[in-house]
This record gives structure tokens, sequence and C-alpha cells, in this order.
């Protein structure tokens, strides 16, 4: 390759760049180039006379892109391309990141395994799931990262939460940037906040990622992440951006069949609608785990206002206001069974916790259900002394048996 180096493009073109040689050539002519001078500016205009948009040429830079990771200083080399990585919002850093998830970790063994014992499951689906790090290749990009944390967590927040996730999930508690990428995590998490808040819209579920990423930096940051949590969940009251209304706007006609009314917040749930994608990353996905085991009556308050629904502001004299007995029904979890949210986790990490949700989630439903009826004479009930004390138990047979709902 280097004896071609005034003619470079097309010679490497002209080669199998599926042969892994090829492929092991160009990344060591890539380290070449950036240990060549001080400021990579080789590597530069030779990564800048590919295409990207041509499948042939894309490899080639995806390769001289990978030549950063396997170098001898990745950190010094990124600083160096800094300037070109987040050109044209981050394209070229968001393609490098991809590279690094892939060449960074290597195949589960264990998922291996599963592809040859289960019928339908084949190797290279199997690899992709539950990576391993290759550890010694994780630290230089990882500061990297860290120090330009501000402006990464704009350019690529959904790779940046992977990347996270990654490093977090496959590291114990006390251990080496644990903190710093918890810290890139919490960054990331709170800029989506404020951007949806905004009245923006985000779409690849690159708001799960961040939400599911900063959860699982609890043990490095509590109190900063319970408050976002609690604001998410609309447990705390914040001030909110005011939308500025159009001066020629017309103003909407009150409905006959709605009438405002003054509400107060339940004990266990929300304020205001939760985010739905907050909801569903706590209530299907174990990103709530870290929490339940850290701080388990937070995890226990963020769980019911998931499930409860806010307090409805207009009222129907022609029907009633309290649909489902004011429970939010998750979505896929029909049919029922035990392992469906996080009561199973809870039960098994914390009893005395797990019991107590549930028996508010139970009690909230039980107070609600009245509410369905018209009149007071006709709410069915049972009445059960109990320490010399007449107590008055609402419900009915379909009451009785909700635990097979």
């Amino acid at each position: 390759i280097r004896s071609n180096d005034s003619d470079f493009k097309n010679y490497i073109l002209s080669k199998d760049l599926a042969s892994p040689l090829w492929c092991k050539a160009i990344r060591l002519y890539g380290i070449y180039l950036l240990e060549k001078a001080s400021d990579s500016k080789d590597w530069t205009n030779t990564f800048f006379l590919f295409n990207s948009n041509t499948p042939k040429e894309k490899i080639v830079q995806d390769l001289l892109l990978e030549a950063v990771i396997f170098s001898s200083s990745p950190h010094k080399y990124l600083e160096s391309l800094w300037d070109i990585l987040k050109n044209d919002n981050g394209v070229i850093l968001k393609r490098f990141l991809n590279r690094f998830l892939i060449k960074a970790t290597k195949p589960n063994r264990l998922t291996l395994k599963w592809a040859k014992e289960i019928d339908g499951l084949t190797i290279s689906v199997a690899s992709t799931w539950y990576r391993e790090l290759i550890y010694i290749y994780w630290p230089p990009v990882l500061v990297f990262l860290f120090s330009h944390k501000n402006d990464i967590v704009k350019l690529c927040s959904k790779t940046i939460s992977l990347i996270c996730q990654d490093w977090i999930r496959n590291t114990p508690v006390i251990f080496v940037l644990r903190k710093e990428i918890a810290e890139i995590a919490l960054l990331n998490a709170n800029w989506i906040f404020e951007f949806k808040l905004s009245g923006n819209i985000v779409i690849e579920d690159v708001d799960k990622e961040a939400y599911k990423t900063f959860l699982l930096g609890v043990n490095e940051f509590p109190e900063e992440v319970t408050e976002l949590s609690l604001k998410l969940c609309q447990r705390i009251q914040f001030d909110k951006p005011k939308k500025e209304k159009p001066e020629n706007e017309v103003p909407r006609p009150k409905s006959l069949l709605l009438e405002a009314q003054s509400v107060d917040p339940w004990s266990d749930g929300p304020y205001e609608r939760i985010d739905n994608d907050f909801a569903d990353i706590c209530m299907n996905t174990d990103a709530l785990h870290s929490m339940i085991v850290k701080d388990p009556a937070k995890a226990k308050e963020i769980i019911l206002a998931c499930l409860i629904e806010p307090p409805k502001k207009f009222t129907s004299p022609y029907a009633s206001n309290h649909d489902d007995f004011d429970i939010d029904d998750p979505r896929g979890w029909y049919p029922p069974f035990y392992n469906r949210g996080q009561f199973l986790h809870f039960l098994k990490v914390n009893p005395n916790e797990g019991l107590d949700l549930i028996i508010r989630l139970v009690n909230f439903a039980t107070q609600q259900w009245p509410n369905t009826f018209r009149s007071e004479d006709s709410i069915p009930g049972i009445t059960i002394k109990f320490l010399s004390e007449d107590k008055v138990y609402n419900g009915d047979d379909r009451v009785y048996f909700w635990f097979r709902d």
C-alpha cells in the first residue's frame, strides 16, 4: 500500500475489500498515517479521498476510522480529529462511535451457545446480543467523550447512550471511569428532558435510550438521578417554558359537555400526564433495577406514578370521570402474568417495599372503584368486625377476582 501512496485510491479500490487481510492492511495503513505527523493531516487527506455514498469507498473510510481505535494513542488522535468529527452535525463522529461499539466488543459466548441449541436462532444474530467488552480499547475513548460531553450529547445522543450503557452494565460499582460515564448519561438525559419540554419531537427511541442509561447511574449520582426521575414521572412540580401564543389566535369555544374542576393530586400518583417513553422504560425494562436496590422507596414512588393516571381537570355531568379506576393500563401486559412490570423483581430484592407497592396500588384502585356508581347507596361492600371495630370494605365479586385480570 505504501508503495502506491500517490495513487492510493485507485489501487485500494481495485482490491477485494471483503478479504480480512486487506481490511487489516488498511487499518495498519491508517495507523501509519496517524503516527506520521502530529496533526493527523495525512490521515485526514486520505480519508476524504473517498466518498461515503459509494459502498466500497465507505468500507475504506470505516477501516480508517477503526485505525484510531487500534492506534498507540487513541485519545491523542481523537483530539486532533475533533474538528472533523463534529462537522456536519457530527456525522463522522457517529460513524466512529458505531464502529467502536463493534470493534471494541466481541460476541458473547453464552449467546453463541444459545444459537447452537435453539432452532431458528443464527450465530450472526446471536453475536449481536449482549456483546462482551474488550476493555483495553475503552478508557482512551471514554476519556475523550467525557472531555467533550457537552457537545457530544447534542451530536449523537442515542449512540452515546448505548456506549454508556455498555460500560455501566459491564463494570462493578467502584470502577475506573464509571462516575464520568454516569455523568455523561445524566447530562444526556437532562438535555433530552429539556429538549422535549420545549416542544421538540424525538425520533428513533433516542429518549428511551437516554432514560434507560441515566437510571443505571443511580449509584454514582443518587440525588440527581432521583430528582430527574421524579420530574419525568411528574412527582415534582417544576417551572415549564411558556409557549408564546400567536397574536391572531382565535380562542377555543368552551365545551358544553365538560366543566373545569379544581383537582388535588393523588397521594401516590402524578400531578400531570407523565412522559410515556419514560414510563415504558421504567415498567418494561430492567433500567429501574438499580434504583430498586439503592432507594426502594423512591423506586416505589416512580412505579406508582407510572401506573396511576393524573387527576382529570375536566368533568362531564353525563359520564364518570374515572375510567378504569384511574389506573393507566400498560400496553403489552395482556394476558396477565407474574413477570409483568417490576413487581416480581421488587419482591425478590425488597419484599417489604414490594408488598407495600402492591398494597398501595390495590388500595388506590379500590378507593376509586366507587366513583363508577352514581349513588353512594348502591355501592356494594362488606362490613368486617376487627378489634371490636366495624370496617367497611367496598367491592363485589368482580373486585374480589381482580387478581385474574
